[in-house]
């Protein structure tokens, strides 16, 4: 795992456990009044932190880093707000989880198709199309694809699901089912409406909003 800390002079931290393909680029314009600390590449699960400089520490997940979430609560201090976004611990499974037509393509993208896949699966429409472009993820195809498959491996381990304090949904999500996120959260989500697909961040500035939300 990557890991990146920026630092807003704060005694609070949020750990931003960000989703498949993701990096530290994607995320560079995201502010936050609190220190921030971008996590991604889940080829592994080697995650070392010292949080005993904070007061308080929040868990901001989004799509795989939900799971991750799951997989790293012993490693996390005693956690002030929790917060999941279009994701779900259940990644592989059949009702929840992401369909294999989707991984599949997770697995074989290239300069061919990715164009194609993030606005078919990942924007709603070409202004936000406009705004992933200008701070892409600068992953390696390979080093997606391996996270993906190491996923698909980490969704066989055991571990106790988090209870979140707070879900957001997008209605028109086009990677987890956003009926059957619903059905597995409950009510307990808030839901983005307008055809919000499955990166809602480029519709947020900063991670207060959605904390606030």
């Amino acid at each position: 795992m990557k890991t990146k800390l920026i630092q807003n002079k704060s005694n609070d931290l949020v750990v931003f456990l960000t989703g498949w393909g993701c990096d530290d680029n994607q995320f560079k314009n995201f502010s936050s009044s609190k220190n921030l600390l971008l996590c991604w590449d889940y080829c592994t699960l080697d995650f070392e932190f010292d949080f005993s400089k904070y007061n308080k520490v929040s868990l901001l997940t989004y799509s795989a880093g939900v799971l991750i979430a799951c997989l790293l609560q012993d490693k996390l201090p005693e956690l002030d707000k929790k917060v999941a976004v279009n994701g779900n611990p259940l990644m592989t499974d059949k009702k929840f989880g992401i369909s294999k037509k989707i991984i599949d393509l997770m697995l074989n993208l290239n300069l061919d198709n990715c164009m194609d896949f993030i606005s078919t699966y990942l924007v709603h429409d070409e202004q936000e199309l406009k705004k992933f472009l200008s701070a892409p993820s600068y992953r390696p195809f390979e080093s997606s694809k391996q996270e993906i498959i190491k996923l698909q491996e980490y969704c066989n381990l055991k571990f106790t699901p988090i209870k979140f304090d707070k879900v957001i949904l997008s209605d028109n999500d086009k990677v987890f089912n956003p009926a059957t996120q619903q059905e597995y959260f409950k009510d307990n989500f808030v839901l983005l409406k307008k055809a919000s697909h499955h990166t809602p961040f480029l519709r947020f500035s900063s991670v207060d909003e959605i904390f606030n939300l």
